[in-house]
């Protein structure tokens, strides 16, 4: 796990990043053979099919590890994606906070918030979570992926390109994730993507 509670799950991006789903989907399903208690990797389970745009499967998936650990924060996290994803802002934003409540607002999750806030239209509140993020980032470390997530949310390719750099520029370890995640539709549309991602790839090889 990493410092925000989450799985380093750098194969199954790579996988994914490779457009190989069914790789991926053997990875986290082979992993809860071995452990299907752990809420760890029945939520990676849930957060693969989303990033495969399976939201069905993911909701499905995400719903059973509520059972098994109903206050995990990355399960909270993932499952207001996957609502958001399938339409269902107000359950996508009763996830969001609740991820944010359980972890005394850390700055990965509040992002999340304000991604989820400014796509669901609540631009106002999503602009209030920037600013939290951006005066937080003046007493600790806020990666500027996080920032950029909810310049996406509200629909802000500008912005979010600049905070997409500088997250390059500083080697954010959540950069990993831009090029496979369904959030990241307006970015990856952009014809500045292509560029993007080529600095990306050379700063994990570096």
């Amino acid at each position: 796990l990493n410092e925000h509670g989450i799985p380093n799950v750098e194969a199954d991006v790579t996988f994914l990043d490779l457009g190989e789903q069914d790789d991926a989907r053997k990875e986290v399903l082979r992993a809860r053979e071995l452990d299907p208690l752990s809420p760890t990797i029945c939520t990676a389970v849930g957060w693969v099919h989303y990033l495969c745009g399976e939201v069905d499967t993911a909701l499905r998936e995400l719903n059973a590890a509520l059972e098994v650990e109903p206050g995990f924060a990355w399960l909270s996290h993932v499952l207001g994606h996957a609502h958001l994803q399938a339409g269902n802002s107000a359950e996508s934003e009763h996830f969001f906070r609740k991820a944010v409540e359980a972890t005394d607002r850390a700055p990965f999750f509040l992002a999340g918030l304000g991604y989820g806030l400014g796509a669901s239209g609540k631009a106002d509140a999503a602009r209030r979570v920037l600013e939290e993020l951006r005066e937080r980032a003046r007493e600790e470390y806020v990666s500027a992926e996080q920032m950029a997530s909810v310049h996406v949310g509200l629909d802000d390719s500008n912005a979010a390109f600049e905070a997409l750099e500088r997250a390059v520029a500083e080697r954010s370890a959540c950069m990993i994730y831009v090029a496979v995640d369904p959030q990241y539709a307006l970015v990856h549309r952009d014809p500045r993507f292509t560029g993007l991602r080529q600095r990306m790839n050379e700063g994990i090889r570096s």
